[in-house]
C-alpha cells in the first residue's frame, strides 16, 4: 500500500485510504498516511463473507462526492475480489499481489494458484489486469 500510494501522491493525486478498524488501538502506518496528506476512513470493511455496507456506501459517496481515476485495494484476495464485483467497472481497479515467493525467478512453484478447469497461474512476477487474476480463482 504505501509505495502505491507515494507514487500517486507524487503525481498529484488526492489520496482516501479506508482501513479496517479491526482490534488494533493504533494506525501503524499513520506516519506515512501524514507525509501523503490522506484522508483517513476507518470501518469495518468485511461481513459474513461480503464487503460491508459501510465499505460499500464509503465506495458510492467517493465516486460521486470526487473525479476517482483509480481505486487500488491493498487486502486479502477475497476483500480484493468482492471490491472488484461491487465497483463492476465504474471506476479502474488496482490491487496487490499477494503470491508467495520462495525463488525469487518464478521457477519453483511456491507462486503458483489453481482456477477451475484444473488451470494453474504463476503470480509471482504477474503484472495485469486483476479480473484476470481472480477469474476461476478457487477460495477456501
Amino acid at each position: 500500500m504505501i509505495p502505491v500510494m507515494k507514487k500517486l501522491y507524487s503525481n498529484g493525486n488526492k489520496i482516501i485510504v479506508v482501513i479496517d478498524k479491526a482490534n488494533y488501538d493504533e494506525v501503524f502506518v499513520e506516519k506515512y498516511l501524514n507525509e501523503c496528506n490522506a484522508e483517513v476512513i476507518l470501518c469495518n470493511t468485511f461481513q459474513n463473507g461480503e464487503i460491508s455496507e459501510e465499505l460499500k456506501n464509503i465506495i458510492d459517496a467517493k465516486i460521486q462526492e470526487y473525479d476517482i481515476n483509480l481505486i487500488h485495494v491493498s487486502a486479502a484476495d477475497i476483500l480484493i475480489v468482492k471490491t472488484m464485483d461491487y465497483i463492476a467497472g465504474r471506476v479502474p481497479l488496482s490491487c496487490s499481489n499477494n503470491a508467495k515467493m520462495s525463488c525469487g525467478e518464478g521457477i519453483c512453484g511456491a507462486c503458483t494458484a489453481r482456477f477451475k478447469g484444473h488451470k494453474v497461474k504463476r503470480l509471482c512476477k504477474l503484472q495485469t489486469d486483476p479480473e484476470f487474476i481472480f477469474e476461476g480463482r478457487r477460495f477456501i
